[in-house]
Parts: structure tokens; sequence; C-alpha cells
């Protein structure tokens, strides 16, 4: 029964987000980002999990997670009225090019990650901020779920589109997107 209730889900399109805890992501509030990108992509959004970290893609050498390893992984998995999947991992990612990323996602696609690992300021010997941290995690997971719908960098520095090269940027950026990547998101829905 509960399968044909997600089949009629479906059918009605009324599709979901899916965040994705991998691992245990400590001193995040998922109810509050649930509820912030609810209101932000006009979706409704779910948290599942937690699901086990995803030692597989720990290299030795770098010590640190690759992130495109991570994303494929977090593709395998799929609801049916899921239209978009967000991973978050309390774990250093880093992608071909990179010392580290924030966060990696298809563009356009279904599927995206992002890493309090390097956004915790426990991480970068500061005290912890719970307020500045969820910031910064809401701002890098708009920016990723941005990239699933398409869109692409915005030159504007306050817009969270805008690319994070350090923390200075993402804590530059606003929780809202700019006009245009507004305007751009309305139309790739």
């Amino acid at each position: 029964m509960l399968v044909n209730n997600c089949h009629i889900v479906k059918l009605l399109g009324m599709n979901y987000i899916y965040i994705l805890e991998i691992g245990d992501v400590n001193d995040l509030d998922f109810d509050k980002l649930t509820e912030d990108l609810d209101g932000i992509f006009d979706l409704k959004v779910k948290k599942v999990g937690p699901i086990e970290k995803p030692d597989f893609a720990f290299d030795k050498i770098r010590k640190q997670y690759d992130a495109k390893k991570v994303l494929n992984d977090v593709c395998q998995i799929s609801f049916l009225n899921s239209e978009k999947m967000l991973g978050i991992l309390d774990r250093d990612l880093f992608a071909e090019g990179y010392n580290f990323i924030f966060g990696q996602a298809e563009s356009p696609g279904r599927c995206c990650i992002v890493s309090t690992f390097r956004l915790d300021p426990r991480n970068v010997n500061k005290k912890f901020n719970s307020d500045l941290f969820y910031e910064r995690v809401l701002k890098e997971a708009i920016h990723e779920l941005g990239h699933n719908f398409g869109l692409s960098h915005c030159p504007g520095k306050s817009c969270p589109m805008y690319f994070s090269n350090n923390l200075t940027d993402t804590d530059f950026k606003g929780m809202r997107l700019c006009v245009k990547c507004e305007k751009l998101l309305e139309m790739s829905k």
C-alpha cells in the first residue's frame, strides 16, 4: 500500500528534496534546514538517515574523502517521489584540481553533497558558533541544489550561487538567491 501511495504522490507532482545525513552530522539543526530549503525551493524537504559514512571514498594519502565517489554513492539512492537528493556529511572533501571543496553537484541533475567539515568554526581553530555554522551550511546547500536546478556560478558576491574559494566568500554570501538567479530558478521548474 505504501508503494501505491508513493506512486500517487509522484503522479500528483508532489516531489521532495531529500536531505540524506551521511554519518553523524552533529550540531546541525536539520529541522530548520528542511524548513528553510522548503521556503527557498518551494518543494517539500524531508531528512532521512543517518547512513554509514563513506569509508570507501577515503583517500589515505590526502586524508580526505573523494567528492566524486561520495556523490556517485548518493546518486545511487532514490525514492519514488524524490526531485533532488542532498547528502550532508562532516568529512573533508576534495575534487581533482582543488585542495578542498565545500560541496559538489550534478549540474543540472538530481544529486548533490555538502561537507560541513570546513564550515564548522571548530575545524579552523575558532570557538563553535551554532548560528554561523548553520548559515554556512544553508548557503552551501542552496548553492549545490541551485546547480541541480541548472544554475551556474553567479558574479554577485552576495548571492549563494557565487563560487566560494574560502570561508570569507561563504560568510559574505546572503542566504537568498539574487533576483537574476531567482528568476532562472523559477524558469527551471
